[in-house]
């Protein structure tokens, strides 16, 4: 094994990024891509400009950007809150069967549904971290000029203070206050303006077994 916890398969320069975003559909629907004719840019924002739609933190995934981060920082000088224009990497983690992952800067669409305010998109346990630790800016990309379709979530009236830790994610009704209602009885529609970036492998790791995925990573980077 690489005396490296963390391996970097590969650096991906912004317009890489952005060509990933550009790319990305909603949730089901692989023939409607909402930021297709958008406009990106990278920018240093303090972490409680931007408003979130999702009411909660695990506990774990916290725990697991923690150190993340510190590894990065330690091992290739890449700080995961304050990502440059040419800091986006694929990573894999040094277990004997190797997870992947993309590191990107937190994601943020200015939504015209809702006065033009800057909605968290992707990267809400990086930003309530940096809020919670007192980092006065991060680095996020900002997506505007999406196409019509509305965030899936209405952003938080009162912004992080309603934002709460969990140590599992709560039932889906406490999650957020979604755009869509889903009637009694019919299937789920709360998530069909979701935009999706599981294809792209970003941040934590995405599957079906995330906890235990979660749970053995960070006993894997707690480890000397």
């Amino acid at each position: 094994m690489s005396s490296k916890r963390i391996k970097v398969l590969e650096e991906i320069a912004f317009p890489q990024v952005e060509e990933m975003l550009r790319n990305i559909t909603l949730k089901g629907r692989s023939d409607w891509k909402p930021y297709l004719d958008a406009s990106f840019s990278l920018q240093t924002i303090p972490p409680d400009f931007i408003r979130p739609v999702g009411n909660y933190v695990v506990k774990r995934n916290l725990r697991f950007q923690y150190l993340l981060r510190e590894i990065l920082m330690t091992e290739y000088g890449i700080d995961t809150l304050h990502m440059n224009r040419d800091d986006s990497v694929r990573i894999a983690f040094n277990t004997p069967n190797a997870v992947e992952c993309l590191m990107i800067p937190p994601t943020v669409e200015v939504s015209n549904y809702d006065g033009g305010l800057p909605i968290m998109m992707d990267g809400q346990h990086r930003v309530y971290g940096a809020i919670v630790q007192n980092i006065p800016d991060i680095s996020a990309i900002i997506i505007r000029n999406a196409d019509v379709s509305p965030y899936y979530g209405h952003p938080l009236k009162n912004g992080w203070s309603e934002v709460k830790e969990y140590t599992e994610v709560p039932e889906s009704a406490a999650k957020r206050d979604f755009r869509l209602t889903t009637l009694p009885g019919h299937p789920s529609i709360h998530y069909k303006l979701y935009r999706d970036l599981e294809p792209i492998g970003v941040g934590r790791p995405r599957t079906k077994d995330e906890k235990k995925l979660v749970n053995k990573l960070i006993k894997f980077m707690e480890e000397d």
